[in-house]
């Protein structure tokens, strides 16, 4: 079947390209197939008649109407293409009727394809506040907007949302053409600002905490008084004796409100623990506080153990907290002091790496505390009094760690190395055109190349970049070595053939004044021209007028693709002058006078036309006997300027 079809169609090309003068003798196109419009997904038909009812027929299509395929499996004097795409818009097509000959092609045919349009996205606040409003915009214009809740909110069909109820509400917005229509959504709560109740205790003792919630998260808190004060997190502590006030404030986009909470502050009288901190394994040392009737406790009596009246025996190296509880006003109050037991052997040093970078960190720890950090070469490496070590430059390093205590001074001492990672930098040109390439280099050798979008560029392993599609990316330069890997960066501009655009903006201006012009393509990348001194333009495309008449601005944009230009004209005028008339300063009724202008182009008026009427040439008529106004206005972009006279109209003496 598919080598028949071969066949013939073979033969027919071979009709219509190799039979010369008997091409005559073969069917005629009569009727040519008609341009159609369908929506994507439909079918979309053509139809040729000729002079022979019994040919047979071949359709080609095109996409640019040179280049010409044949449509497999058509041969009926109709076409019908199922289910069209968006991709199909544009196709010709046109068909040749065969018998024993071909005939010549029939003109073509040209298939619009039209598609569902998209909704785009909406944009704009989620929250509106209960009776006000929020105004939604959507990327697509001319769709209907609507509201799911409208009970809650409501929507005009400028998209501006009215909140009319607590609640929340989904907003529609809907496009449709002819091929049908598509809708996005997003949703929108209707509130309102409350700072809720506080809970919690109403009493704490001074030089103690106590937690207050609300059941609304997120809002702030403040004490009023100085007898407490409240963290971030609603911790109130004891300060002095007293009541103190609690606000809890919650403000948001609808507004402010603020909850009250009142708490007593009493006092705690424990005092606190003297005696030595510090004392060796094996020794004792009595501990005191003058709180009555209280009771002592060890948190570690292998390390050191306490008896009632406070003695405090050293079992083993370490540290411990020793608690003295005793009743008071508020109820039971304790104190907490840490007490050190040394020995002469103190602990090993613990480091998590012997080796670092250059620039890295690390914590080195010791199990006997109330040392002091050190490091032997400061040039490689230093260390903080907490034992942080901060790699500084290559070599050999070594963390030593000194505790003074009443058993006398022990160092213990770590070694460890310093390496580092070479930073590169890239170097080339930053621009290129789509389908060109251009070269990077790195200062460091064996490293990676990457690119972060290959849809834009795409790198090659010797630096080589090829423009994809328009766009910027980001070319990467990875660089390992046993310190890990540094990744340098450099970013590139995939550039397209550019578009003219127009210049937008006023076509007048004055001496000494300036307008500003603007082009939809950066001015970045594109350079201002004046074609006089009439008027000068800046690099951002204002434009300020130096003299009088016209001059043509030209916006050139440039990229390495091509390079587009736009113009436009404006007109410089200058203020007026101030200028002055002349005429008759007495008439009689119906006689006439001229008054005369030392500046040409206004308009003459009188301020009472049944007394003296002006005409477009400054003729004025005497009407009735009166006194007018004579006004002379003339004007341009830059102002105005009106002159003045008076007119006398006087009549003949009647007949006693």
């Amino acid at each position: 079947m598919k080598k028949s079809f071969y066949l013939f169609h073979l033969l027919t090309l071979c009709f219509i390209f190799c039979a010369g003068a008997s091409r005559a003798q073969g069917p005629s196109i009569t009727s040519n197939p008609a341009n159609d419009t369908v929506c994507a997904g439909s079918s979309a038909w053509f139809a040729v008649m000729s002079s022979d009812t019994a040919a047979t027929y071949v359709w080609e299509k095109s996409a640019d109407g040179t280049t010409w395929d044949t449509v497999s499996g058509a041969t009926r004097d109709t076409l019908r293409l199922s289910a069209v795409t968006s991709a199909m818009n544009g196709m010709q097509y046109r068909a040749f009727a065969v018998d024993t000959f071909a005939s010549a092609p029939s003109t073509a045919a040209t298939l619009v394809v039209n598609s569902i349009p998209g909704p785009g996205v909406i944009t704009g606040a989620s929250l509106v506040c209960l009776h006000g409003t929020t105004t939604l915009s959507d990327t697509v214009t001319g769709g209907a907007w609507s509201s799911s809740n409208t009970a809650a909110a409501t929507i005009t069909s400028g998209g501006v949302v009215n909140g009319v109820a607590l609640g929340t509400t989904t907003i529609k917005y809907k496009v449709t053409n002819s091929c049908g229509s598509d809708s996005t959504t997003f949703n929108v709560t209707v509130g309102t600002t409350t700072a809720g109740a506080i809970h919690g205790a109403t009493h704490v003792c001074v030089g103690f905490t106590t937690a207050l919630t609300d059941s609304v998260s997120g809002a702030s808190w403040v004490s009023l008084d100085t007898t407490g004060t409240v963290s971030s997190a609603g911790v109130v502590t004891g300060a002095y004796n007293g009541n103190d006030t609690i606000l809890y404030i919650n403000t948001n986009s609808c507004g402010t409100d603020t909850a009250r909470f009142v708490i007593t502050v009493g006092t705690s009288t424990v005092r606190p623990i003297t005696g030595a901190t510090k004392f060796c394994l094996g020794a004792t040392t009595t501990l005191h506080d003058s709180t009555a009737s209280g009771t002592w406790s060890s948190s570690d009596t292998t390390i050191a153990s306490i008896s009632s009246t406070g003695v405090l025996t050293g079992r083993a190296a370490g540290v411990v907290t020793v608690t003295y509880t005793a009743a008071v006003a508020c109820g039971t109050a304790s104190v907490y002091r840490l007490d050190t037991v040394n020995s002469i052997a103190i602990n090993s040093i613990v480091a998590p790496s012997a080796a670092l970078c250059t620039g890295d960190t690390m914590v080195a720890t010791d199990a006997t505390a109330g040392g002091r950090w050190s490091v032997t070469d400061t040039t490689v490496a230093k260390i903080s009094a907490t034992g942080v070590v901060r790699a500084l430059a290559n070599g050999v390093d070594t963390i030593l760690y000194r505790d003074s205590t009443a058993c006398g001074y022990v160092t213990v001492s770590y070694a460890f190395t310093v390496g580092y990672i070479p930073t590169g930098a890239i170097s080339g040109a930053m621009y290129l055109c789509h389908g060109t390439t251009t070269t990077l280099t790195e200062s460091l050798s064996g490293g990676v190349w990457s690119s972060a979008d290959t849809t834009i560029a795409t790198i090659s392993s010797g630096g080589v970049v090829t423009g994809i599609a328009g766009g910027w990316d980001s070319v990467y330069y990875s660089y390992t070595n046993a310190c890990g890997t540094r990744h340098t960066s450099f970013r590139v501009m995939v550039d397209t053939d550019v578009v003219a655009a127009p210049i937008t903006g006023p076509t007048t201006t004055c001496i000494g004044a300036s307008i500003t012009l603007t082009n939809a393509n950066p001015s970045s990348r594109g350079a201002w021209s004046v074609s006089n001194t009439n008027a000068m333009v800046s690099s951002t495309g204002s434009v300020r007028g130096l003299a009088r008449g016209m001059d043509t601005i030209t916006f050139v944009y440039t990229n390495t693709c091509n390079s587009v230009s736009s113009t436009h004209t404006v007109t410089i005028d200058s203020a007026l002058s101030t200028g002055t008339i002349s005429g008759a300063s007495n008439i009689c009724v119906g006689s006439w006078t001229r008054f005369t202008a030392t500046q040409a182009g206004g308009t003459w008026f009188s301020s009472n036309d049944f007394i003296a009427t002006p005409d477009t040439s400054g003729f004025f008529t005497g009407r009735a006997q009166g006194t007018a106004i004579v006004s002379y206005t003339y004007s341009n972009s830059c102002g105005a300027f009106v002159a003045t006279d008076t007119l006398v109209v006087s009549r003949g003496a009647a007949v006693i």
